[in-house]
């Protein structure tokens, strides 16, 4: 288990982002109550998905540290209203597809149910907690049949997918794009949480994103 301090430097040293900027939006989002509180040092309170997923939401939602609860309220409530599923996710180890096969990881499935963002990246964060976040390259060749890749990918929550979480913040818009890992420009699908708007490209120099590694540095802190 990791207390908020360790949560709070992990993300910075996996994301990138400045650590005395995480720490001033944690502050501000504990006090707020959307992390837990207690007492301080080796006393304080263990992390656990939900704190995380909220931490990371202000993190990627607020343009100051003071904007954290409202980015936490306003963003963790968004609902999914749009999900493009392609749901052809394996390619070759040159990234290029040898042939599009319909098999569809539980996760792209479980994006098209209702849901809200909070829901999503808590979501994401307990797989991660899970070790269910599995890499499928290394056993699957261009040899294979359609057959032996299905059977193989069977029991498998995410396979070769790839993913970002994405907030545009002037839209009040988030989404979570999902790729091939193999083949970075084949998109498999994305959710989009809030409201839709037609011009993605302007969007995106309003965005803040993290990816999947940032939350598979989570969850193994938070099981540690």
């Amino acid at each position: 288990m990791a207390k908020l301090s360790e949560l709070m430097t992990c993300i910075a040293e996996a994301s990138g982002i400045p650590e005395s900027d995480i720490r001033q939006i944690g502050r501000r989002a504990r006090e707020a109550g959307y992390i837990a509180q207690g007492a301080r040092g080796t006393s304080a309170p263990d992390m656990g998905v939900a704190d995380a997923a909220n931490l990371l939401i202000a993190i990627l939602a607020s343009e100051f540290a003071k904007d954290a609860p409202i980015a936490i309220e306003r963003y963790g409530v968004l609902r999914n209203s749009y999900v493009n599923d392609f749901s052809k996710v394996f390619g070759d180890g040159d990234g290029y597809y040898r042939k599009y096969i319909p098999v569809c990881p539980e996760i792209i499935k479980w994006v098209k149910s209702n849901h809200t963002f909070r829901d999503a990246v808590e979501r994401l964060i307990s797989d991660a907690s899970k070790g269910e976040f599995n890499d499928l390259s290394d056993f699957m060749s261009v040899k294979d049949t359609e057959e032996k890749i299905s059977n193989d990918i069977a029991n498998y929550k995410y396979g070769n997918i790839d993913f970002n979480i994405v907030v545009y913040s002037n839209f009040h818009r988030a989404s979570i794009v999902f790729f091939d890992q193999n083949a970075r420009n084949f998109g498999i699908g994305h959710s989009s949480y809030g409201q839709l708007f037609a011009d993605d490209g302007f969007a995106f120099y309003s965005a803040k994103a993290i990816n999947k590694e940032v939350i598979a540095t989570i969850g193994k802190l938070l099981v540690s």
